[in-house]
């Protein structure tokens, strides 16, 4: 893992973590957009961008940060934003109470649920990818320009890397159960969830309103999984902004 700092490191603190097949630097519209008015930490996890490690588990990945931000005396965040696979890591940052104070966490496009079936379909996955790993570049392809161009610099960076990891790419290292996030339900109104309507990942909806019934979710029309972030860069940071004004 590598980890990056941008912004005042004087001001309040921002943890970024980044999904499956993303880089740190895929964050870096939020980043511009926040830098002014916080100190942004944001990594590039195990195997993905410029970290040539292999990729345990969402739990090592975790310890890790949390570790890092103990180490670094930050224990307390104004915000944690995690993306996909960076939310299950995320959530298991914030899962570390006493340590770390968290004022407001936002996921994007979750999956903290094992759902039957699940674990199946991402081996089925990861044999594809690994038989054809330019498919993970093209997943971008649709987006916008500026993500376009973070597309193509993943891919050079990647084409060697991605075939090497997938051997420990699983299902359990992705997924965690609600119910063993060590996460207080009092705390659940500062938790917010963003989906768009065509994500597989809204199966997570039923979970999350069980475990955390005062978390608010929130459902963009027309958008597949964390579309809706990637579209709109500049509107997504102020998003995130306003989620950190509801909680102050």
């Amino acid at each position: 893992m590598k980890i990056y700092e941008y912004g005042n490191q004087n001001k309040s603190k921002i943890l970024l973590i980044h999904g499956m097949w993303m880089t740190h630097e895929m964050m870096l519209p939020y980043v511009d957009q926040l830098m002014d008015d916080y100190h942004i930490i944001a990594p590039d996890l195990t195997g993905h961008g410029n970290d040539k490690g292999r990729f345990e588990s969402a739990q090592k990945e975790a310890a890790e940060i949390t570790d890092w931000l103990m180490q670094n005396q930050m224990k307390e965040l104004a915000l944690v934003f995690g993306v996909s696979l960076g939310s299950v890591i995320a959530m298991n940052v914030i899962s570390h109470e006493e340590l770390l104070h968290t004022h407001c966490a936002v996921m994007e496009g979750t999956s903290l649920t094992c759902v039957y079936g699940v674990e199946w379909l991402f081996r089925a996955m990861f044999r594809e990818m690994k038989k054809r790993p330019e498919t993970i570049a093209n997943l971008y392809a649709s987006m916008q320009d500026w993500m376009q161009m973070y597309s193509r610099s993943f891919w050079t960076r990647w084409r060697i890397r991605i075939k090497r990891s997938f051997s420990i790419w699983y299902m359990p290292a992705i997924a965690i159960r609600l119910k063993n996030a060590r996460i207080r339900r009092s705390c659940s109104d500062t938790y917010f969830f963003e989906f768009g309507n065509r994500d597989s990942h809204l199966v997570c909806q039923k979970a999350i309103r069980k475990y955390y019934p005062e978390a608010k979710i929130t459902t963009r029309k027309g958008y597949g999984h964390c579309g809706y972030m990637f579209a709109h860069g500049k509107d997504y940071a102020a998003l995130l902004r306003s989620y950190m004004e509801k909680e102050k």
